[in-house]
């Protein structure tokens, strides 16, 4: 557990100055630069939080699915119907995360306005 703590500890540490040794994130005149050099430096990890969270999202999805059958299958002889609905909606909340940092990103800093629903899906 030591271990773990002390890269998580390192690996924000070089998020952090690498983050503000790319570009010019602090050489801004006010405020507002400094905050979009920083999301524009950012791009790229929150690109990386998105294709994990979908690959987190479609996992949790499949072992749900999974243990829902295997609950159907046996329905006796298994904990419960909770760890398949656990799984289930974990795996949505994983998969609904890309859309909500979206949402949440552009209504704290800007933009949102132009979020259309037909890049959240809703048909």
């Amino acid at each position: 557990m030591k271990n773990l703590k002390n890269i998580y500890y390192k690996s924000c540490a070089a998020l952090t100055v690498s983050v503000l040794a790319s570009g010019n994130v602090l050489a801004a005149e006010d405020i507002v630069e400094v905050t979009k050099n920083v999301s524009k430096n950012l791009k790229g990890v929150i690109d990386v939080i998105k294709v994990v969270s979908y690959i987190a999202g479609l996992s949790f999805g499949i072992a749900g699915l999974l243990k829902l059958k295997e609950y159907m299958d046996k329905p006796g002889q298994n904990t419960g119907i909770q760890m398949p609905m656990g799984r289930l909606l974990i795996g949505a909340l994983f998969l609904s995360l890309p859309t909500l940092l979206k949402v949440f990103g552009g209504s704290t800093v800007g933009d949102a306005g132009n979020i259309s629903i037909d890049e959240i899906g809703i048909s």
